[in-house]
């Protein structure tokens, strides 16, 4: 998967071993949760409008592109880079939609206070649930 907004493997590492690695570029400037606490508050508008805006551009790619539903959005997987260029990263529990509007999972996971209600009551997951997640 190829964005600007979304965190890219940088080598894949095969040995003669049963695990696969990836290895992806360092970003700079961390996690957007770091910027939301107190102590390191005071990003101009123009940056957050950046950071907001580069997100929704990446949620637009994911979902209209590659029918993929990140599941997990929150502040600590969104990374900013050198220029606060916002990357989405950690897709370890996203679904793949394939051309469904929706999927239904019975697995639980996900961080809750990010979660939508409609995945928390029934397990169904859509680009919507995404978007809820965003705030």
């Amino acid at each position: 998967m190829k964005h600007s907004e979304s965190g890219e493997p940088w080598k894949y590492v095969f040995a003669e071993m049963r695990e696969r690695l990836l290895c992806f570029e360092y970003i700079k400037n961390g996690s957007l949760d770091r910027y939301l606490t107190d102590e390191l508050r005071g990003l101009e508008w123009h940056t957050r409008y950046q950071i907001i805006r580069g997100i929704c551009d990446g949620l637009v790619y994911l979902h209209t592109e590659k029918g993929i539903v990140h599941r997990d959005m929150k502040p600590e997987n969104i990374l900013l880079d050198d220029l606060m260029i916002p990357k989405i990263t950690d897709f370890g529990i996203s679904k793949l939609l394939d051309g469904a509007t929706h999927a239904v999972t019975s697995d639980p996971t996900g961080s809750r206070g990010y979660c939508a209600p409609e995945f928390i009551a029934r397990g169904e997951v859509s680009t919507r649930s995404d978007i809820y997640s965003l705030g």
